[in-house]
């Protein structure tokens, strides 16, 4: 029977597999490989802010290319770090050394940290740049229907006031809990007055157009 010395253990294909899987640059770390699978690592965690970075682009065709690009690197990245660890794990000979960081502790623990970054990183964007709603009620139909999914730009009036026509979302000033998403139809130094049911901002009655019974009666909405 073979002995396998103390200290010496094969580093196996499909471990180094799962934990890149898990986190691009730690199935390196598991064959011994640490400076390559720190820089996986980095590089892999470099686009999701760049993607939701991008969201806060004006023009949405540098937006859109952004996106695309970041995350087709990001897809290249992930590939990378798990075909490379297969290979070298396979390439690995029975006389492997365990390294001080092979302990299944401190594969934990990176994968913590990684977590908690994304975790970070996902809580900034989401209080910063960019955030995601679903909408329950009717009051915008039929441009947004109950139960669509927006996402609202956070910086969208960083260097510019709302327009007329806008879809904005703000927080309900007596319950700051609840957001409102709302339609602009009047600016600073309008003259808003309701006459007759009917709207009008600096005395001109702003148009609006009447949806059949047919199309309203589909409405199910909860408030």
């Amino acid at each position: 029977m073979a002995e396998v010395e103390v200290g010496k253990i094969r580093r196996k294909p499909l471990t180094a597999i799962v934990l890149s899987l898990i986190m691009p640059g730690l199935g390196h770390i598991y064959c011994g490989r640490i400076v390559k699978g720190i820089i996986l690592a980095f590089l892999s965690s470099i686009f999701i802010p760049v993607i939701f970075g991008a969201l806060s682009v004006s023009h949405s065709s540098v937006r859109i290319a952004v996106i695309i690009t970041a995350l087709f690197a990001s897809i290249v990245i992930w590939l990378i770090a798990v075909i490379d660890s297969w290979y070298t794990a396979k390439h690995t000979t029975d006389s492997y050394i365990l390294k001080d960081y092979n302990k299944w502790y401190v594969y934990i623990i990176l994968i913590l940290m990684s977590t908690g970054n994304s975790t970070q990183i996902a809580f900034n964007v989401r209080s910063t740049l960019v955030e995601a709603f679903r909408v329950p009620v009717a009051s915008n139909y039929p441009t947004i229907v109950p139960g669509d999914r927006i996402l609202a730009n956070k910086l969208a009036y960083k260097n510019s006031d709302p327009q007329r026509g806008d879809l904005i979302v703000f927080l309900n000033p007596e319950n700051r809990r609840i957001n409102f998403l709302k339609r602009v139809v009047a600016i600073a130094g309008d003259t808003v007055e309701i006459k007759d049911g009917e709207l009008y901002v600096n005395d001109q009655k702003l148009p609006r157009r009447k949806l059949p019974p047919s199309t309203l009666a589909d409405i199910r909405a909860e408030i």
